[in-house]
């Protein structure tokens, strides 16, 4: 039997197996990468909204009439609610 064409064989197959490895795992580092950068940017919009909605509901609460300070009898509020 001629054993060269069997190691030939097996020997394309080795190259290819860990050819195909070393492609794999460059792209899933490149994956990773990008992965972690849309998360931190998904992140980082979040928290940017909850600071945005906190600011927003810090100044709403501000600006509403208190039982210490009621709204004046011509304002706008006591002419559309009635209060």
């Amino acid at each position: 039997m001629d054993w060269l064409p069997l190691l030939s064989t097996l020997a394309g197959a080795a190259i290819g197996n860990v050819a195909t490895l070393i492609a794999d795992r460059s792209r899933w580092k490149r994956e990773d990468v990008k992965e972690a950068l849309a998360l931190r940017l998904r992140l980082d919009i979040y928290m940017q909204y909850t600071t945005t909605v906190k600011v927003l509901g810090a100044t709403l609460r501000a600006g509403r009439p208190s039982a210490h300070f009621p709204a004046r009898s011509g304002s706008r509020t006591t002419a559309c609610c009635g209060t």
